[in-house]
């Protein structure tokens, strides 16, 4: 007799699993693993903040008209304030930059005693040849693109003084995946205290309306305690151009300052107050920042022009106070220091250049153990009858759902410990570099704020709640479960994102963008690649070293790619050696490797840089990755229909 019952128990056990594979192992693509850089870089301990740029090289920023003077805003410093400006060693090497700085060839100059008279003729042409070769390099690697890594360490121990690493590599080098070549240490910066604040400032320069090159400032605070008096100092890094300074070949892993190429031009400031700094941000040349138990939300600061060399760490240049914002309510008051928050500028597009912060923090309830995201935009607006400007109130944009915070306790009956509610969720911002778009990941949420002018052409005049028309909102597919961001990136064209977890796992979204007849810009972002480190234990000694410390997005042309046994693999397994062997892409119809396409560099760890194209995909079947990630629930479920179906057969 046909044991009917046991087989359609086993048709319908092997159905409902070949539905579970389909569902949740199909849908999401594996980009295309183009560059695999082996060398590793040791650290005592992993970096506190790592930042990746790409950037070629220039001798001042572009995007200043002033080119004796590079630094900050429209107004110079006037006399007497801040540190003396301009050396006559500052000048001259303001000029231009030797040639062989920046390519890491040291070029020995030997410099003979001059009488008095002749050492201003020979600083002449000095500065002459130094024009001549800026002239001649810009020729020849004028569009060279470099990577630029940037580890920064907040102190040396408890409480010692902070540090950063700069390193370098040519972009060219990692797109055929050169692995002759390695990391490059550019320098080590100690700075005179424990850092504080670190915050980077992107921006593309445009010439005829085409993009040309990046503009990237990176802001370092301290803190400096001299007897009983303390201040916040500001060291901002200009990338791409360099100064002048004494080199040495033995700067090992040493957290003392020590040049093995010339650095970043630089420039040290004094911040105004003493009270403790909690927010902070550089935007090009104007910095937003916050203090605790203050009487407004924040302050504006803008940099001043300087001489190069003008400043250093013994003799920093004096900001005056800044400009202030809108004042905080006695009741938020108290909610500050329970507060998490960052702050952003909105570009403006009016005629009188009003000045818009986006502001956005997670405010933790802790006697009621809960926490919530919020964000607001404070505009400063220019009354039309006296020219005057003056803020408006705080402008709630959205707020989440309240969330139960993280709760470690113990059961009294079973005497053993558990955990419930939701992970706090730090905020931060994904900008676009041109402005036109700010993007915050909450949990499975993604906020937009598309400040777009077809946007702005719709608002009323002088409308206190513009932005409230310019926001959408889109939601990460669900099945991925609870998802904690900590860090992203956008490419230039702002349909990319690429979004990393708490859990070492890379998500990549994209979206489209709508004709100019449709109410909205794009489509929502939608989940369309995932990669995902199988083989990361955060409780391993190893963790550190595949944790991901930096990751950017850029526009390059990949000309090779890394064979299939190691195409699905972020990283190989402990006891494995590192495969990464390169072989060139065969030429076929459907892959153009001529043009230029988006590439994810991320950083780990351990130093080691790995290269994905995201707009080619491996070309294997997802279920079969989600078989192989998830064999141990299809065994089981496997194993249960077996037991059903033997049990019917008896």
């Amino acid at each position: 007799m046909v044991p009917w019952r046991a087989l359609g128990m086993l048709a319908f056990g092997l159905a409902i699993i070949f539905m579970f594979v389909r569902l949740h192992g199909d849908g999401y693509d594996f980009p295309v693993k183009v560059a695999n850089m082996k060398d590793e870089l040791e650290f005592p301990r992993p970096p506190d903040r790592t930042y990746l740029e790409v950037s070629s090289l220039h001798p001042q920023d572009q995007d200043d008209d002033d080119k004796d003077a590079i630094g900050g805003g429209d107004k110079r410093p006037e006399p007497g304030t801040g540190a003396a400006v301009g050396s006559k060693e500052g000048l001259k090497f303001g000029v231009g930059w030797h040639s062989q700085w920046h390519l890491g060839k040291k070029k020995k100059v030997v410099e003979e005693e001059e009488p008095p008279s002749q050492k201003e003729e020979a600083t002449t042409v000095v500065e002459k040849q130094l024009v001549d070769e800026q002239a001649k390099d810009e020729q020849e690697h004028g569009d060279e693109r470099w990577i630029w890594m940037t580890n920064i360490w907040h102190s040396d121990g408890d409480c010692g003084s902070g540090h950063l690493r700069q390193y370098r590599r040519r972009l060219s080098d990692v797109m055929v995946a050169d692995n002759a070549t390695k990391w490059e240490l550019m320098y080590t910066h100690k700075l005179p205290g424990p850092i504080t604040h670190t915050s980077l400032s992107r921006r593309i320069i445009k010439k005829d309306g085409e993009r040309t090159t990046e503009s990237i400032r990176l802001a370092v605070v301290y803190k400096v305690i001299q007897d009983e008096h303390a201040a916040y100092h500001s060291r901002v890094y200009h990338f791409g151009v360099f100064q002048k300074q004494d080199l040495r070949d033995d700067c090992g892993p040493s957290t003392e300052t020590c040049h093995r190429q010339h650095p970043f031009l630089s420039f040290d400031y004094v911040l105004p107050g003493t009270t403790l700094i909690k927010e902070f941000t550089l935007e090009h040349d104007t910095i937003l920042y916050s203090r605790l138990s203050d009487t407004v939300q924040f302050r504006t600061l803008q940099l001043p022009k300087l001489k190069v060399g003008s400043t250093s760490p013994t003799r920093p240049f004096a900001l005056s106070s800044g400009a202030m914002g809108p004042f905080i309510s006695c009741p938020d008051k108290k909610l500050v220091p329970q507060r998490t928050s960052f702050l952003t500028k909105i570009p403006s597009k009016t005629k009188n250049n009003d000045l818009h912060i986006l502001m956005a923090h997670v405010q933790e309830y802790r006697e009621r153990g809960e926490w919530d995201y919020q964000v607001s935009v404070s505009t400063e607006l220019t009354e039309a009858m006296t020219g005057l400007k003056k803020w408006l109130p705080q402008e709630l944009q959205w707020i989440s759902p309240r969330h139960p915070s993280i709760t470690h306790e113990t059961d009294m009956m079973m005497d053993e410990p558990y955990t419930y509610g939701t992970a706090v969720q730090n905020p931060f911002v994904v900008k676009a570099a041109d402005g036109s778009s700010f993007h915050l990941p909450v949990k499975g949420t993604i906020m937009s704020l598309e400040n777009n002018e077809k946007l702005w052409s719709r608002r009323k005049k002088n409308d206190p709640y513009l932005f409230r028309s310019m926001w959408g909102s889109s939601m990460i597919d669900g099945s991925l479960g609870a998802i904690i961001t900590e860090q992203g990136v956008i490419n230039d064209a702002n349909d990319v994102m690429v979004l990393k977890t708490s859990g070492s796992s890379i998500l990549v979204l994209k979206r489209d963008f709508l004709p100019e007849d449709e109410d909205r810009i794009s489509t929502p972002w939608r989940l369309a690649m995932v990669m995902s480190d199988r083989y990361y234990d955060p409780t391993s000694p190893t963790a550190a070293s595949r944790n991901v410390l930096a990751m950017r997005i850029v526009r390059a042309r990949p000309t090779a790619t890394i064979k299939a046994e190691e195409a699905l693999e972020m990283m190989p397994k402990e006891d494995e050696d590192d495969k990464g062997d390169v072989s060139v892409v065969e030429e076929e119809e459907s892959v153009v490797l001529d043009k230029e396409r988006n590439v994810l560099l991320m950083v780990y760890g351990d130093g080691k840089m790995r290269g994905y194209d995201l707009e080619r995909t491996v070309e294997e079947s997802p279920v079969l990755m989600f078989l192989d990630e998830k064999y141990h629930v299809v065994i089981g479920m496997l194993a249960v229909v077996v037991a059903f179906v033997i049990n019917e057969a008896r």
